[in-house]
């Protein structure tokens, strides 16, 4: 995954905290379901569009 891909989903997925700053498992988990909610959305508008 690019750098900024990564950079746009931390800052929509963990809007209250630093990017860069070292993470518990926490809010690294949060940021993984949410990349695969939005990789789901994404795929559901797509197949929708054909």
């Amino acid at each position: 995954m690019q750098l900024a891909w990564r950079a746009l989903l931390e800052d929509i997925a963990l809007q209250d905290s630093e990017f860069g700053v070292d993470r518990t498992l926490e809010p690294e988990a949060h940021l993984l379901a949410m990349i695969f909610e939005l990789l789901d959305a994404f795929l559901s508008e797509r197949e929708t569009a054909r």
